[in-house]
């Protein structure tokens, strides 16, 4: 998530918890979306403060932050997203299968980033600000073909 535009760029589903699902997903991200100055990580997991994780990250020279103990602030923005697609969208519906869940997400970040308006972005949705008020928005997010699922 680009947390100054507040638009999501990336994401990726995966029916476990192992660090090198993290590092893939991140490779990916960074592969599709560029590399940003900063990346800001939680102390909650173990999979963002790994050696695999951490060490991809310096070997793209971008920077690393990590929030203080108990600074659950600094995770706000992202924190909130992830509640309101768990008890909003995920929490609502019981699913076939793992590609009907991928569907749903796919609508539901598309509809988040292109056509809900942000208080902290004058009413402007995410796409608007991150990609420009004229520009075509082409997502990852739109496309599920990006969006890779680990099973």
């Amino acid at each position: 998530m680009d947390w100054h535009r507040r638009c999501v760029l990336s994401w990726e589903v995966s029916v476990t918890m192992e660090e090198d699902f993290y590092v893939i997903a991140l490779e990916s991200a960074l592969q599709h979306h560029g590399q940003p100055d900063l990346q800001h990580r939680t102390r909650g997991r173990a999979q963002y403060t790994g050696e695999a994780f951490t060490g991809t990250l310096k070997q793209s020279d971008i920077r690393i932050t990590m929030d203080g103990k108990g600074r659950f602030r600094d995770d706000i923005m992202i924190e909130r997203l992830c509640r309101s697609v768990k008890y909003d969208v995920i929490y609502l519906t019981e699913y076939e299968n793992v590609a009907d869940l991928i569907q749903t997400l796919i609508t539901n970040f598309c509809f988040y980033n292109e056509r809900h308006p942000h208080q902290s972005l004058n009413g402007q949705t995410a796409a608007e600000v991150y990609w420009g008020a004229n520009a075509v928005r082409q997502t990852a997010l739109g496309n599920a073909a990006t969006n890779k699922v680990r099973l």
